[in-house]
């Protein structure tokens, strides 16, 4: 699992100035890279340029699944970075397919009839 975070909610200004992971159960980190203290200054950090060939080898490995929320986003972010993520699944598709009736079918309803469902469960 894995996670950009950047500094502007709008990707085509944003830069990255942090990086979560979770390599395995109960096994995670946070990788601070563009932070500056309150004074404005720059933190002793990884450099991006180091921080990129550590990572990049992870997520562009097909045998390694990467797993994230909002990817769309982190994928143009990386991309920046000459990063390519390769094998990956997005947590709010996943929702989506798991939970299509709940999602799908009010979409359905609404465009085609113009009515509002409240509750699912006694059309499935």
């Amino acid at each position: 699992i894995y996670d950009c975070e950047t500094n502007s909610l709008n990707v085509m200004e944003a830069s990255i100035i942090g990086f979560s992971m979770s390599i395995e159960d109960s096994i995670s980190c946070y990788i601070p890279l563009n932070h500056k203290s309150e004074e404005g200054k720059s933190l002793n950090q990884i450099q991006i340029n180091d921080f990129c060939a550590i990572v990049k080898p992870i997520l562009e490995d097909p045998a390694i699944l990467k797993i994230g929320q909002n990817l769309k986003y982190d994928l143009i972010i990386l991309k920046r970075l000459q990063i390519s993520c390769q094998n990956y699944d997005e947590t709010m598709l996943m929702s989506y397919v798991l939970n299509f009736q709940d999602v799908l079918i009010p979409i359905f309803v609404f465009f085609r009839y113009g009515l509002v469902v409240m509750d699912t469960q006694p059309l499935v």
